[in-house]
């Protein structure tokens, strides 16, 4: 019976330790340009001219002081029918570079939401993330954008 119990108290600190360890921690971006850490919009008509711009780039800062081991991108869908966004996501170096991380078509239904994860180079943090949501498909429909750094 105590070497049950022993095993049984075992099993538990490890299981609380693991979960704890497992837990990454994150930290919100704030949006450029914007209040908060997250932005809703509704997808416009795609650049016509240089005079008439789409709203489908937002620009996430990056924390200079932390370091990042991946990004969360948190998409959320709301529109009341399937939402087909394009999405890229681009991570700003200070060289003036940019790695397009994730470029696909992301279908949503009502309400519901697609995390993304990217990740930098090895030993160099982005400055910004840009994140656009767009494409002609998707068109009005309303969607909510955040970001996090996971260390």
């Amino acid at each position: 019976m105590i070497k049950k119990q022993a095993i049984w108290i075992a099993m538990f600190i490890l299981s609380t330790t693991t979960s704890a360890i497992a837990e990454p921690m994150c930290t919100p971006f704030k949006v450029v340009g914007g209040e908060g850490n997250s932005v809703s919009k509704q997808v416009s008509q795609p650049n016509m001219t240089k005079l008439v711009r789409s709203n489908w780039d937002t620009d996430f800062a990056v924390p200079t002081r932390e370091s990042f081991k991946r990004f969360m991108v948190t998409l959320k869908s709301e529109s009341s029918a399937k939402a087909p966004f394009q999405v890229q996501i681009n991570l700003k170096y200070n060289d003036k570079t940019v790695d397009k991380a994730f470029d696909s078509k992301v279908e949503l239904d009502p309400g519901k939401s697609k995390v993304t994860t990217v990740t930098p180079r090895v030993n160099n943090q982005p400055y910004q993330i840009n994140v656009n949501v767009g494409g002609a498909d998707a068109i009005g429909y309303g969607y909510n954008l955040s970001l996090s750094g996971c260390q």
